[in-house]
């Protein structure tokens, strides 16, 4: 890799970073370039090219957009600001969409931004809903089953309305004596 040729090449493109007319884009693309062709960090390489490690982050992240997104950037449709902004989202169709909604209804960067936050609360589809539903019921019965086994009751875990909130765990005893195996069982004591 630490090749002359390689030198080379990172001495053009560092060169061409330096150029003012390269798109965003391009700019990011060069950045993935040099951390691929040196494994650079993202903060070695903002050294190399003399600029903030947040800016190299920010112009990386830029990849992620899907590849209409990137032309549009290129072309100027689409500026920098709403295209982070759109970075807001998880899924590239979310992004697609709000993208072209932004070009076509001309929406400014705080609008898209507020809009990425609205859409970003709004219920996940019901088929994702189940999926995670289903989900969760397979990682409790598991872990209801190991307790079982491990503590000999039939152990119990309820939660709340959210999956990832709050919850219960219920273990059952007959008698003094039952209670303190249970408790000796969690606390590691014999």
């Amino acid at each position: 890799r630490d090749t002359p040729e390689a030198e080379r090449l990172e001495l053009a493109l560092v060169e061409n970073l330096q150029r003012a007319d390269l798109d965003p884009i391009e700019e990011a693309r060069a950045y993935e370039a040099l951390i691929e062709l040196h494994a650079y960090s993202q903060a070695d390489l903002a050294k190399r090219v003399g600029k903030e490690r947040s800016t190299v982050a920010n112009m990386l992240r830029l990849l992620k957009l899907p590849p209409k997104l990137q032309d549009l950037v290129i072309a100027g449709t689409l500026s920098m600001g709403h295209a982070r902004a759109l970075l807001g989202f998880e899924r590239p169709s979310q992004m697609l969409e709000l993208g072209l909604e932004v070009v076509r209804k001309g929406l400014s960067v705080r609008q898209t931004e507020a809009e990425v936050r609205k859409r970003s609360r709004e219920p996940k589809p019901e088929r994702e809903v189940d999926d995670d539903r289903k989900r969760h019921e397979i990682i409790v019965a598991d872990l209801e089953s190991r307790l079982r086994r491990r503590l000999g009751v039939q152990a119990k875990l309820r939660t709340g309305k959210s999956p990832k909130g709050p919850g219960t765990i219920e273990l059952p005893y007959a008698d003094l004596d039952e209670l303190q195996r249970l408790l000796n069982a969690l606390l590691g004591e014999t």
